[in-house]
């Protein structure tokens, strides 16, 4: 296989990675803000309150994780 050839693949698979990538992390992002949202509208509902501080807690938790991983990546 031909430089130019191996550029273009490798072109490819950085373009699909960074679109998966941009997904994923964007998706985690959107629920904490509209956790946070929620919770301001309850401000008065401290069992809605603590049901939204949950959610952000396993969505930043799943957010880090994947943060650290497509870092563990870049060390390969």
């Amino acid at each position: 296989m031909n430089l130019q050839k191996k550029a273009e693949q490798a072109n490819i698979a950085k373009t699909e990675f960074l679109h998966r990538m941009s997904h994923d992390i964007r998706t985690p992002i959107n629920r904490i803000r509209g956790m946070i949202e929620i919770a301001d509208y309850y401000k008065d509902n401290h069992q809605k309150q603590n049901e939204c501080c949950q959610k952000i807690w396993e969505t930043s938790g799943y957010l880090l994780e994947l943060v650290n991983e497509v870092l563990d990546m870049g060390k390969l």
